[in-house]
C-alpha cells in the first residue's frame, strides 16, 4: 500500500480540524475529502475507511467508505471498529508541532528542559549477544524534540538491546501483559515469548 496517500488524507483530516466554523464560507472541503476517499478505495489504496472530522463546535464530516469485509463484501460502516496500532506516534507529534506552533515549546529543545530523565542520555558502546549483555557510555550530545519527532534520537526499542531487555523483564510480566505481546505484529520478539 502506498502511504503516499494516506499521508496526504492524515494531512487534510488535520486541516479540517483547524476550520473554523466563524470564518467567511469557502468551498466544502468534504466534497474534496469524499472524492480523495472513493479514489483510495477505488485505487486499492484501503479496502474502507471511515472518517470523522469535529471541531470545537460541531461534527464536520463523517462518513464511511468501500468495505468492512471485502470478502464477504460487507459495506463500511459509519460506526465500525477499526483494529489500529502505533497511533501513539502521529497523535503525540501533532500535539507538539500544535505547541510549537504557540511558541511554547522549539523542536532544536532538548528533551531534558521537559523530561529531566533524559538529563544525562547514554549510548550502547558494546554488545555482547552470546552473554546477553552490553555496555553503555555517557552520549556526546543531547536528545532534541526534532530527534524524537524524526526518530533520529538513537532510541531503538526493537534492537538486539531490546530484545535483551526483553528477556530480562519477561519473568516481570503477568498473563495479561503476555497477552497482548503475543498480539503484536512486530515478529522481533515471538521467538521469546513462553508457550501460552
Amino acid at each position: 500500500m502506498s502511504r503516499a496517500p494516506l499521508t496526504a488524507l492524515a494531512c487534510f483530516v488535520f486541516r479540517c480540524l483547524a476550520l473554523d466554523a466563524a470564518t467567511t464560507p469557502k468551498p466544502d472541503p468534504t466534497n474534496a475529502l469524499s472524492n480523495f476517499l472513493v479514489e483510495a478505495v477505488r485505487d486499492g489504496d484501503v479496502p474502507g475507511v471511515v472518517v470523522l472530522v469535529v471541531s470545537a463546535e460541531r461534527e464536520i464530516f463523517h462518513e464511511a467508505f468501500g468495505k468492512m469485509d471485502v470478502a464477504a463484501g460487507v459495506a463500511m460502516r459509519k460506526d465500525a471498529i477499526f483494529r489500529i496500532a502505533s497511533m501513539t506516534k502521529p497523535i503525540t507529534s501533532t500535539a507538539v508541532m500544535m505547541l510549537v506552533e504557540e511558541g511554547r515549546i522549539g523542536l532544536d529543545d532538548e528533551v531534558a528542559r521537559y523530561l529531566p530523565a533524559f538529563e544525562s542520555p547514554r549510548v550502547i558502546s558494546r554488545v555482547d549477544l552470546a552473554a546477553g549483555t552490553y555496555e553503555t557510555r555517557p552520549a556526546t550530545r543531547r536528545i532534541t524534540i526534532r530527534q524524537l519527532l524524526t526518530h533520529t534520537s538513537g532510541i531503538d526499542p526493537q534492537s538486539q538491546v531490546g530484545v535483551i531487555v526483553m528477556m530480562q523483564l519477561l519473568p516481570f510480566y503477568d498473563e495479561a501483559a503476555l497477552s497482548l505481546l503475543r498480539g503484536v505484529e512486530s515478529r522481533v520478539y515471538q521467538h521469546l515469548l513462553p508457550a501460552h
